[in-house]
């Protein structure tokens, strides 16, 4: 016969036991519910953004684009190295409503590679210059190369196809995907899911972080936003390659800060800033090196109408009109003049 003292205990026992369990479960069942409303939340003001910059239909904008990559600081002893540095203006006119879209771009690069040969360097030096462009409407095709070749595009050829094909930035992209990526059509895809979401952090009323990470094969990406609530936009990203079991491979691999603007009630994007771990071949031989990139936006017209002569074919046809439509002084690109003035000063300085 069991001891009725015994037989206490272990009732009380497995009370206890049994109330542990109840709560572990409610804690389990808790933490799920409030993971599941934190993807939730971190998913729909992604959403917001997305939205926010999509709406986006109409727009008028000329941007310059700085790219200087220097893999001397980093090169090891006995080992080639290199300085590259591109400028370059971009004219971007979509009219996606009416199914029209122009763009031209004028820049240069110039390219020092240092081969090591003892001391000093021996430098080869490359300059090259560039010009393209094209019109797409649905009357008129065509596309511009260097030195002064114009085609006329056939039916097959899709928007799509032209936006890829010269690396269109699409300002919509900012804060969302690369710029330059020339993806207009498929913002989407660059929209996280749900399930990606890591955390969520209100850090202030108008700052709210957010960590991602992606994975496939041996590698993944943890990526940081940071967003306006308030705006609905994205001001700082910054990007993580991640090994397999998680742990940081390549820290801080991009960084990107995106300064906007509201022009008539539109949130545009008004600077960029990326600075982003790259990899060139020198001689042959993968180097990683430091790139750092700069976008600076005027923008003539968001969400109204547009000129019909600004899709005029002659604009493509004609070389000296194109060059006009993505020189800053020529198209009165006052924001852009300002700030090589700015720059200027800061150089003398």
């Amino acid at each position: 016969m069991c001891d009725k003292g015994v037989l206490n205990r272990l009732t009380v026992f497995f009370f206890l036991f049994v109330q542990s369990l109840n709560s572990w479960s409610d804690a389990c069942q808790q933490s799920d519910e409030e993971s599941f409303k934190m993807r939730a939340d971190a998913a729909s003001l992604i959403e917001a953004c997305y939205l926010n910059v999509s709406a986006l239909e109409r727009f008028d904008v000329l941007i310059r684009i700085n790219e200087f990559g220097d893999s001397v600081a980093t090169a090891k002893p006995n080992e080639a190295s290199m300085i590259k540095d591109e400028a370059s203006f971009h004219r971007v006119i979509f009219d996606i409503p009416k199914n029209r879209f122009f763009h031209a771009a004028q820049g240069g690069s110039k390219l020092l590679v240092f081969n090591e040969a003892g001391h000093p360097r021996e430098v080869e030096e490359t300059e090259k210059r560039f010009t393209n462009g094209f019109l797409f409407d649905n009357d008129h095709r065509y596309e511009f190369f260097m030195p002064n070749r114009v085609m006329k595009l056939g039916p097959n050829v899709t928007v799509k196809d032209l936006l890829v094909r010269h690396d269109v930035p699409d300002i919509r992209l900012f804060g969302i995907g690369p710029f330059g990526s020339g993806a207009a059509d498929e913002i989407s895809r660059y929209v996280p899911s749900g399930d990606e979401v890591q955390r969520l952090h209100s850090v202030s009323d108008s700052r709210t972080d957010i960590i991602i990470q992606s994975t496939g094969g041996n590698f993944g990406i943890q990526t940081d936003l940071s967003v306006d609530p308030n705006r609905m936009v994205i001001f700082k990203i910054v990007q993580n390659v991640l090994k397999s079991d998680g742990k940081r491979y390549e820290s801080d691999w991009a960084t990107e800060t995106i300064d906007w603007s509201e022009i008539k009630g539109n949130v545009v994007a008004k600077s960029s800033k990326r600075d982003v771990k790259a990899v060139a071949r020198i001689n042959g031989n993968p180097h990683v090196y430091s790139k750092i990139q700069t976008a600076d936006i005027h923008c003539f017209s968001a969400n109204e109408e547009l000129d019909d002569s600004l899709f005029d074919p002659e604009n493509i046809r004609k070389l000296d009109r194109m060059l006009k439509m993505c020189d800053p002084e020529a198209a009165g690109a006052t924001t852009l003049l300002e700030k090589k003035k700015e720059q200027s000063s800061e150089d003398k300085k």
